[in-house]
């Protein structure tokens, strides 16, 4: 009687406890890629506990779709559940764009004045990154939670089932995948490059007024000193650019609206 008890209850919690592993699975890899969620050093635990509540709403229909099907195995089981963890791993590619934007444009800005010995440590993958990769990038982590950018993220995670069902192994991309994932990567600089570059033009003049003093004054040790007036007409001037700075953050967070189009590119939806 025991036995049977058991049995029945593993015919009833296995299929449960499959469809919430899978349902979780392109959730984990959502979280373990965007900067928004393991840029502020959460550790493994809480990321997992943030994976399983957004794919709570996700349980009953996963359940729904493998209790639909006849007959499936473990390998087929397993085989799902990388294509779920790789399909997450693709969402937060895209909506981690800006994020890996701001820290580029941090590290342009670092180089440009000279002072990338200046080194944070980075508790995403425990090496450094540059003082103003680390400031951009948590202002904008900021500016993302604050202006709703979760919930678009969300949003698209949701909308990822309509183009990649569950059961589905095919199609995962579609024959322009390549394209768009390059232009991904042009975006990604092109938006840095957007971010910084009155900065970036006025360190350049900078340099330019340097080297024409050296030309005047050979005796002056011109290297001695474009540090030091670097880095002061830099603090001055993002005192000032902060005002425009934040609004062309936020330009670049509502990019995320269209990430659904672009995972429409990827999947040949139209």
């Amino acid at each position: 009687m025991d036995a049977g008890l058991a049995n029945q209850f593993i015919d009833v919690a296995y299929p449960v406890i499959t469809s919430a592993a899978l349902a979780a699975c392109r959730a984990t890899g959502l979280v373990l890629i965007t900067p928004a969620f393991n840029r502020l050093g959460l550790t493994g635990m809480i990321r997992g506990c943030v994976a399983v509540a957004i794919s709570v709403p996700m349980f009953m229909p996963v359940f729904g779709v493998l209790t639909s099907m006849n007959d499936y195995g473990s390998l087929f089981l397993m085989g799902l559940m990388v294509k779920e963890f790789l399909i997450g791993l693709l969402i937060g590619l895209l909506f981690g764009i800006p994020f890996w934007a701001a820290e580029a444009a941090g590290e342009m800005i670092d180089l440009q004045r000279g002072s990338t010995m200046a080194q944070l440590v980075d508790p995403l993958s425990s090496g450094e990154s540059s003082v103003m990769a680390t400031l951009l990038t948590v202002m904008l982590i900021t500016l993302f939670f604050m202006s709703g950018g979760f919930i678009m993220v969300i949003d698209g995670y949701y909308h990822s089932y309509q183009l990649w069902p569950v059961a589905a192994f095919t199609p995962l991309f579609a024959a322009s995948a390549l394209l768009a994932v390059l232009s991904i990567l042009d975006q990604v600089l092109r938006i840095g490059v957007v971010m910084i570059a009155p900065l970036i033009i006025t360190l350049l003049i900078t340099d330019m007024m340097l080297a024409y003093l050296s030309r005047m004054a050979p005796n002056l040790h011109i290297f001695d000193l474009s540090m030091p007036v670097k880095n002061l007409c830099f603090a001055v001037l993002m005192v000032i650019y902060i005002a425009f700075l934040i609004p062309v953050m936020l330009d670049q967070l509502s990019e995320f609206r269209g990430v659904v189009e672009i995972l429409k590119t990827l999947a040949g939806a139209l």
